[in-house]
């Protein structure tokens, strides 16, 4: 008598070792990107991310100067003895701005091969989804993930209008990098979410529902995502991890 597929989905579900906590997951992701089968799902994530990362630092590195004296003029005079504490909090969120950039540029490209990837990593670890990962279901779900990462880009502009304001707040700029932890988690976990056939407004009603895990796992990815070198692999790896999260905590089945 032949196996239904989900008999053999379920002979193939052995890589089930436990997780790490939100904050980590992670490093789990990483692993989970360098397991042999999934590696060819990697690698063009991977090499779009050095491209865009290599010409938005290089683009950074160009715009410093003009940022510095633009802050140099803008801090008033009886100010001027914070400037050591200001500077950095000032640097920081320019440099946040950079990333949130090259993070969103690379995802709306990178969504159909992010999508594959997370229908692998559910494959690898047992947990339910579709694995037809043909040419031609790519080609089937390339215009529909490209435009749902337009739609969530355009859903944040509202947080990025608060992150414009509070950028010229001295004291309150370093807010942007805990909101931009929240919307790395929208980011990110909205992907295996799309697989699954979960609307983007219920995505976020699953993740405003139970915040925390979510905000902690935004919050390392954006905190990696800044720190050269280790940002060419942020993309793979926080899409596998944040693949595990959802099942792990926000799948629908977490709630029946």
């Amino acid at each position: 008598m032949p196996e239904s597929p989900d008999t053999k989905r379920s002979k193939q579900a052995i890589h089930t070792k436990p997780l790490n906590p939100p904050p980590l997951l992670l490093l789990d992701g990483l692993n989970l990107i360098t397991q042999k089968g999934l590696r060819r799902f990697v690698v063009i994530p991977m090499l779009i991310n050095i491209s865009l990362f290599i010409f938005l630092f290089y683009y950074g590195i160009k715009q410093l100067g003009s940022f510095q004296l633009w802050f140099e003029g803008f801090l008033p005079g009886w100010l001027s003895f914070l400037s050591w504490i200001i500077w950095p909090l000032y640097f920081l969120s320019f440099w946040f701005f950079i990333t949130f950039l090259f993070v969103t540029i690379a995802n709306i490209i990178a969504s159909p091969f992010n999508a594959f990837l997370s229908e692998k990593i559910e494959e690898y670890r047992g947990y339910p989804g579709n694995t037809d990962t043909s040419l031609q279901a790519f080609l089937l779900i390339a215009p529909k993930t490209i435009a749902r990462e337009i739609r969530k880009f355009l859903s944040n502009l509202k947080w990025l209008l608060l992150l414009a304001i509070i950028f010229f707040i001295p004291g309150l700029n370093g807010l942007s990098i805990v909101i931009g932890g929240w919307l790395m988690a929208i980011q990110y976990l909205d992907t295996p979410a799309d697989n699954q056939g979960i609307t983007f407004k219920e995505c976020l009603a699953r993740l405003n529902h139970n915040k925390l895990p979510a905000f902690l796992f935004g919050l390392s990815v954006m905190l990696v995502s800044m720190i050269p070198i280790l940002n060419f692999l942020i993309i793979p790896a926080a899409v596998a991890a944040a693949t595990c999260l959802w099942h792990e905590t926000y799948h629908p089945r977490r709630n029946t």
